[in-house]
Formats: structure tokens, sequence, C-alpha cells
């Protein structure tokens, strides 16, 4: 590892971390960090909530207001004792109420963990309180993740929780409308029919068995009441998988553009904040090769950027964690913001709700409380009382039709501002929701919701990769006999002893079609040294020529697949094989969105996923239609003797580098001819031995070649060594000036194609990409400017040089981003 290396004060790395670190940064700079190695720092952590639910304290506060009964669990101590040596663990039934839902899945497996895992994280639900009570930074979300990481050992009873604290939270969507509500009505009337259990018991006289059914009935309705509480914030008022959707929709617009562009523009104006936080919260992740490029051999505004677009890159090849970012967008501004709701028991009398870290503000802790006591009523009831009942049996439905404590909570709200609508799919309706993440996602600055997320979410960042890395590792050890089994078959060099540099992709694809997921990928890692694993990729790719068929596969495998193809450089038929795979994973996301949302609730998600299907459609046509524009309109323009005449007094570097630069022999004599016959003999004495020798061969036969063969002649003679060799960036730079190709009738053609045809047929036109952009806008007016998507509005300023045109076009988003502030009422 380059960072135990520099630790050791070796100045040298393994030959290994080398390679990575030029594969990262380069050659040159990589020598250049070797000689000036340096450490910094690492800083405490600031603590911060991220994930979406409130605070553990604040189920906690609610629970404890509720009622004063505590809740005791006779609880396994743990590894590596044995099941039955057990320990008696009492809580709060406020503290149950935070344990369960956000850090175990319900009170079955809550009674299941173990006792030191228990303590831990209700010691730590003890802790945020009274940190929020003094305003001191609450535990970290690295906290509660290690709290639950020995889940992952596999050490648990049967029936006990195995995924941890930041597993648990990427799937939440319980937490959510319409399913918190499901989620508690279903564990509420267990929990009845439990308390109902210990009446029974009661009346044959056992107290003992009464005494634990009533008991267990607390606890199973302590699950409820975690469900009846997120419904008071404001943030979970909404259908979180049809929040997703939508976001898949926007996002698939090229969005993802314009939020790159925003996040690296914040972070070049906010550096010290926030590398403060990538070296506390993700250069300890990192390979030594990675950490160590970043801390010494990239500059401190490319090092914040590289870790920006990693994070941004995993997120767009990933729709699943895309769905997930504009659901905690919408649901953070909710939160914040706070909305009007009204419940079901008085549909007039409105509040304001908040939510997150935010229940003391508006009126909801007092509203949410009194809904808390209703339901740990009923359950005292039924167990001391019973209930009425219907032919011998009690009615439970009939029971909470007079006394459902979910009457209280809010069942509609206005939102937008001034539009009563019903929390749920309704106030999840797909174009509020754009029109809101259009707002924010497009908001600029270090204030901006979206760089404020990325840099409050860095502190996640590094148990993501240390997951991620932990999985990696896993299975190549796993799938490593079987990785060396195909390749003793499909590679004579592997089969002796050599690399796998000969390895048959198409019979590997063939014999990998039917194996797991796991081995796919793990070939796939073991052939990327050898430059064969696109190729590998691209053939597996290939035997699914249908989007149902891409669809079907694995999404880690499809994300290998596209990440395989991605690397390095990407040719053939790999471009559409890689955008047919991010169709795939955006399809097969949408697919498992509308397969959660109740059947009654499906008809507007199934019109997003057709949408989806169409964008897939128009991106598969996307470069075809671009380039056919941009090939249409093409002229070449080359003026050789304006070249010539720049070229006269560059560096000998530069000259060389448009020499080589000029691949045809007739377009380098055009220019070379009339640059030679400009020098007198005295200016041509004068040049680089390096110039000299170049033209001499260069040249075509005649006056000109001669004169410099004999310059080089006399300049060797008297001793001329040459050392100068071609700056290839800077010829090709001076000779683009002077040869190029321009598309006259482009902006003319480009008016009325779709957004994402104009961005990319602009994105190619090269030397006049800045005229054909301002040419587009010119001949617009104002009212078609401003039904333009906003992304390209967002792109179009940046490629004007013309000032009045460039103003339009930021008018026009200005404009278009308004109207959707004011339709989504922020």
């Amino acid at each position: 590892m380059a960072a135990a290396a520099l630790a050791a004060g070796r100045t040298t790395l393994p030959s290994s971390s080398l390679r990575a670190l030029q594969r990262l940064v380069g050659n040159a700079a990589v020598t250049g960090a070797l000689t000036a190695a340096r450490r910094r720092p690492v800083r405490a952590s600031r603590s911060r909530r991220v994930v979406q639910r409130y605070a553990s304290s604040e189920h906690k506060d609610l629970g404890d207001a509720a009622t004063s009964r505590t809740i005791t669990l006779d609880l396994w101590t743990g590894p590596p004792n044995p099941l039955n040596q057990t320990k008696k663990v009492t809580l709060s039934y406020g503290t149950v109420n935070a344990l369960l839902g956000d850090l175990y899945e319900g009170w079955a497996q809550l009674k299941k963990a173990p006792a030191p895992e228990v303590e831990r994280l209700a010691a730590l639900v003890s802790d945020e309180q009274a940190a929020r009570a003094k305003g001191a930074p609450v535990p970290a979300e690295t906290q509660w993740e290690t709290a639950t990481a020995g889940r992952r050992t596999g050490a648990v009873q049967p029936g006990g929780a195995t995924r941890t604290y930041l597993e648990l939270a990427e799937d939440n969507t319980a937490h959510f409308t319409p399913a918190n509500r499901e989620r508690y009505t279903a564990a509420h009337k267990a929990a009845l029919a439990k308390a109902l259990e210990a009446f029974a018991l009661t009346g044959r006289g056992d107290a003992a068995g009464a005494k634990a059914a009533g008991d267990e009935a607390l606890g199973m309705n302590a699950e409820a009441d975690h469900f009846l509480e997120d419904a008071f914030a404001a943030g979970h008022l909404v259908n979180k998988s049809m929040i997703r959707l939508a976001t898949l929709q926007f996002w698939s617009g090229g969005v993802g553009t314009v939020a790159r562009a925003n996040i690296q523009a914040a972070a070049r104006s906010d550096q010290a904040r926030i590398w403060r936080e990538i070296e506390i919260n993700v250069l300890p992740s990192l390979s030594g090769p990675q950490a160590f490029a970043l801390r010494h051999v990239l500059g401190r505004e490319v090092a914040i950027s590289r870790v920006i677009d990693q994070v941004l890159d995993r997120l767009q090849d990933q729709p699943d964690k895309l769905a997930n970012l504009g659901a905690k967008l919408v649901h953070d501004y909710l939160n914040t913001n706070g909305a009007v709701v009204f419940s079901e028991a008085d549909p007039s009398a409105g509040w304001r709700t908040f939510g997150d870290n935010s229940m003391a503000k508006g009126g909801s802790a007092g509203k949410a409380v009194t809904a808390l006591k209703n339901s740990v009523s009923n359950i005292e009831l039924a167990a001391n009382h019973g209930i009425a009942t219907v032919g011998g049996k009690p009615d439970v439905d009939a029971f909470l039709k007079l006394n459902n404590p979910w009457r209280l909570a809010p069942k509609f709200a206005e939102i937008p501002a001034g539009q009563k609508r019903e929390v749920g799919t309704a106030v999840s309706d797909p174009s509020w929701v754009q029109d809101l993440l259009r707002t924010l996602v497009f908001a600029q600055g270090i204030t901006s919701p979206l760089y404020q997320l990325l840099v409050e979410n860095l502190s996640l960042v590094s148990g993501i990769i240390a997951q991620e890395e932990r999985r990696t590792a896993t299975r190549r050890t796993a799938q490593a006999s079987a990785v060396d089994a195909l390749l003793r078959k499909h590679s004579k060099n592997f089969a002796a002893g050599k690399g796998p540099d000969d390895a048959d992709v198409a019979a590997l694809a063939r014999a990998l079609r039917t194996a797991s997921p796991d081995l796919a990928i793990s070939m796939l890692d073991r052939l990327e040294p050898e430059d064969l694993d696109d190729d590998l990729a691209l053939a597996i790719a290939d035997r699914h020529p249908t989007r149902a068929g891409l669809v079907a596969l694995d999404q880690q495998l499809l994300m290998a697949l596209s990440a395989a193809m991605s690397g390095g450089v990407t040719w053939g038929g790999e471009g559409s094989a890689i955008d047919r795979i991010k169709t795939a994973l955006v399809i097969k996301t949408g697919e498992g969105l509308v397969a959660e949302m109740p059947a009654g609730e499906r008809g507007a998600a199934k019109k997003i996923l057709t949408a989806l299907h169409a964008q897939g459609d128009a991106r598969a046509r996307l470069g075809a239609d671009a380039g056919t524009l941009v090939a249409g309109t093409a002229r070449d323009v080359y003026k050789p003797k304006d070249l010539a005449v720049a070229a006269k007094g560059q560096p000998a570097a530069t000259v060389l580098g448009v020499i080589e630069m000029m691949i045809f022999p007739e377009e380098r004599a055009a220019w070379l001819v009339p640059y030679a016959a400009q020098h007198s003999d005295a200016e041509m004495a004068a040049l680089d031995p390096a110039l000299l020798e170049s033209l001499a061969k260069h040249l075509p036969s005649g006056q000109q070649r001669r004169r410099y063969a004999a310059a080089l002649a006399a300049a060797t003679k008297a001793g001329a060594v040459i050392t100068t060799s071609a700056d290839i960036g800077k010829g090709a730079a001076l000779r683009d000036t002077y040869r190029y190709t321009d598309h006259p009738n482009l902006a003319r053609r480009l008016k009325g194609q779709p957004a994402a045809v104009v961005a990319a047929a602009i994105g190619v036109a090269g030397h006049d990409r800045t005229a054909v952009a301002a040419d587009f806008v010119r001949q617009l007016t104002d009212d078609e400017l401003g039904k333009l998507d906003p992304a390209l509005l967002h792109r179009l300023p940046g490629l004007i040089d013309d000032a009045t045109q460039r103003n339009r076009a930021q008018a026009a988003l200005t404009a278009s981003l308004a109207g959707a502030a004011k339709r989504s009422g922020v």
C-alpha cells in the first residue's frame, strides 16, 4: 500500500501500487509526488443526522411522553455465549419506539437481539437525547453503524437482525405514506389481539400468563407506534416509491450534467470545508494508492473534483441510488419547510407539521403524543377490560372504527400551498415532484440543497466504500477457484502458468451464461489487468440483445458490465452496449418500484414506467440523430498560409507538435512549405536543431528541403545536440485554430429537435461550437426559449460568447425555474 510505504519512510512503492497511481493521475505526477510526500492531520468528525428518519431521541421523546411504562426483555448475552445464557434489559417505551423500525425491523427481531448490542443502541439514543437538549453534536452515523456491525459476522441467533443500521436505512419505504399506515394498522391489530389474549387469560385465572401476554402486547404496539410517529413528519407524507419513480424520469432527462456542474462550482468556492470532510470521512477508507494520490499527487482543487466525480459517478451508474437521492431531497425540503396538514378526525382545523430533527416546531409534537396515548390506551383497555364482541368474538375492526389513533394523524396536506390534497400518492404527483426537484437541483452555490446533501453525506461515504470493498474481497475469494478453472479451459497461456492475455472471451461469455452473477463479476475483475474485461463485458451484453433480456440480469452484474466497458477507451459497439445497460438498470429499478405499490395505486406509476421506456428508446437514437445532423452540415476549413504565419516564432516544441499532428503529407506540405520559406538564412540557422531535423525530413522535395538539410548538416558539424521533443497538446491547439470543421447550417436544423439531440450536436460541433449555440438561441423567440428543457438552458450560457444571446438564454432559464418554483410552492 502506498500509505504504508510512506509511513515506513520508503521513497519507492510496490509496482502494483505504482501502476494504480499511474492509471489514476499519470506518470509525471507520480514521479513528482514520490519526492515530496507528506501527511496532514485528521481531525475528529462532526456529527450530523442524514438518514431519512426522525432522530432516535425524537421517537424516545414521543413514546416516553405517551406512557411511563417500561418493557423488560430477556435477551441473549451474545456471542460466544450459548443461546440459553440471557440477561434482562429494561427499556422505556420511547426507547423501544426508537429501536423498532430504524434499528430493528420489528419486535420479533428485537427479542432475538444480543443484549450488548441493544444496550449500546439504547445508550446512543440517550446520548443523542442529551446532546440535542444541550445543542451539542449528536452521535455520528458511523457510531450507529458500528453498534450494529456485529450483524455482518453472521453471529446472530435465528430470527435476529442481519442487516446493519445503514442497510436498514436504504430500505425504509415502510416509514412513508401509505406504507406507514399499513405497517401501523397491522402491528396495532396484532398487539390488540395479544392484549385480548391477556384478557382471556385473566378470566381463566392465569395471572402470570396474562401479565406475559400484556407485556408482549405492549412491545408489539411499540413497533406499531414507531410508524404512527413517522406519520406526523412532513417528509413522510409522500409516497416514497412514487417519488423515486418520478426522480428516475426527471434524472433521465440529462439533469446529471447540471447537478455535476453546480456541485463542482460550489466545491471550488468551498475548498477548505469540503477538503476537511474528505480528509476525515473519505480518505481513511480509500486504498493506499488512491489516498496517496489525492493527498500528495493531485492539487487540492483537482483532488476535490476527483472525489466528487467518483461519488457522482457511483450515483449516475446506480439508478436505485439516484431515486433515493430524489426522495431525500423532497423529504428534507418538506421536513425543513413544513406543510399545513389536516387530520381525519378534524379535517377543517389544520396545523403546520415539520419533520425529522424538527419535532418541536409547529404543533405536531402534542398531537402525536395524543395519538400515541390513544394507541397505548387501546392496548391497556383490551388487556384489562376486553372490547365489544360480535357473535361471541371480539370485533377488532368495529373497535378501531371508533378508536383508531390514526384518525389523529395527517390525512390531508396543502402541498403546494393552497391545494388541499390527500397525503401519499396525491402529494407525490410526478409533475409536482419534478418541479420541486428542478428547483432544488438547479440551485447554485454552497447553500444549494444538493451541495449541502453531498457534503453531509460524505460522512457516510467511508462506510459505503468500506462495505463495497469487503463485498468485493469476499466475492473474489469465494469465486477464485471457479475463475481459475474457467481460465485454464479457455486460456492456453493461463493453463501454462502465464497471464490470461489470450483468453477466449466469446467462449467465456457462453460458459458464464448460466453461472452466478458473482462468478461473472469476478471474471471481469480478473481480466481487467489484461485489458480483456471490456471485451468480455461486450460479449456478455451481446448475448442479451433485447431490453427485457438485460433487465432480467442481476443488477450488480449489469453495473459491472457497464463499468468494464466504460473504463479506458470506449470503442466498437461498447458505447451502444453501455447505453442499453444503463437503460436496463433504470427500467429494472422502475419495475421494482411499481411492484412495491399497492395494486390500486399503480396507474400513475405505470405511466412513468412507460415514459422511462420511451426515454430509453430516445437515448438509443440520440447518437445517430445528432451525428446525422452534424455530419449533414459539416464544412472542412483549412488555412495553411495563416497557420504558417502563426507558427513562426512559436517554440520549437509547439511547431514540432503541429508537424506530428499532421498525418497526411499533402496537408503537412501545404503549411510547412510557406512556413519554411518565410525564414531567412540567418533565422533558419538559429532554429532549434530538432526542428531543423524534422523540417529536413518532412518537407517535400525541392528548394526548401535542400535549404533545411544543409542547415541541419551545418548545425550537426558545429556540435548541436537534439534534445527538444514535440509538445503534442500545444501543437494540436495551434493546428486546430487553422484546420477545422464548421457547421454553418447546424443551428437552423437543430430548431425543434429534442433537447438531448440539441445538446449532443452542439457538444460535437467542434471549432464553432460557441457560434452554433449562439445561432441556435438567436433564431428562437423569448417564448420559444422559455419552453426549452431547463437542462439545455442551463448549458447554453456557458457555450455562448455573444453577450446578448447568452443573457437571453440565462433569462429564459431563470424564468423557467421561477415557474417550477411557483408550481411546486417552494
